[in-house]
């Protein structure tokens, strides 16, 4: 072979050629060898697998439940407030899961959101005992790796709906670094709720390293899109 060599199907789909600017030749690196093609195709294909999905900007909520793959959960939860003046407020806020981002509107019909958050560097979804109150009853936190960064709160209307929004935020979580499915049993036996949490909260095992740090070692924040006010 000479100016190129040629890279085979199993490597790297000829659909994805035009997503990802690649040809089927590539620049002979080494003489007689398609070693550099190799690498080159396979980093290219793990940082795809490692990317995580930023929040969109300004996106409707009617629009982004008809985004094409579909989302993966949406339904009305209270939000906890994020400020010192908020932080007793649970305002009801209509939340989406979509592609590993969380999206909060005011109503179904909202024209953006109240705000986004990517799910990247958060490794456990885990109920939020200290949170309960008599208008709070089925609290629930999403807690990043990095304790300095926010952890979210959220209630839901039963139990039931508590179990379903942190197995669905686990399997957008962990699937993504384990590649393991959650059983998603609800059941309300005892014994059967104590298994299903113990399993859904548990952290996920990731590295800090995995997630960009700044100049004192600190990770660079998730990215975060308040169209109008975080905290609310």
């Amino acid at each position: 072979m000479s100016g190129g060599c040629r890279l085979q199907s199993l490597l790297i789909a000829p659909e994805l050629n035009s997503l990802s600017g690649f040809k089927d030749t590539c620049p002979q690196q080494v003489t007689g060898s398609c070693t550099m093609c190799w690498v080159s195709a396979m980093s290219f294909m793990a940082a795809e697998e490692m990317h995580w999905p930023v929040p969109m900007k300004a996106i409707g909520a009617q629009n982004l439940l008809t985004m094409p793959g579909g989302v993966a959960k949406a339904g009305y939860l209270h939000k906890k407030g994020g400020t010192q003046l908020q932080l007793l407020k649970w305002p009801l806020r209509f939340v989406i899961i979509h592609k590993r981002c969380i999206y909060y509107f005011k109503s179904s019909t909202s024209a953006s959101p109240q705000g986004a958050f990517s799910l990247s560097g958060y490794n456990r979804v885990m109920r939020a005992a200290e949170e309960t109150t008599s208008n709070n009853v089925f609290p629930f936190k999403i807690i990043h790796i990095s304790k300095k960064h926010r952890t979210w709160f959220f209630s839901a209307s039963s139990e039931d709906e508590r179990k379903s929004w942190m197995a669905l935020l686990r399997r957008e979580i962990g699937h993504f670094h384990e590649k393991k499915e959650l059983p998603l049993d609800t059941s309300d036996s005892s014994s059967d709720t104590d298994s299903f949490y113990g399993a859904v909260e548990r952290p996920i095992d990731i590295s800090l390293s995995s997630y960009p740090m700044d100049n004192e070692g600190k990770t660079i924040s998730s990215p975060v899109v308040c169209s109008q006010d975080c905290s609310q």
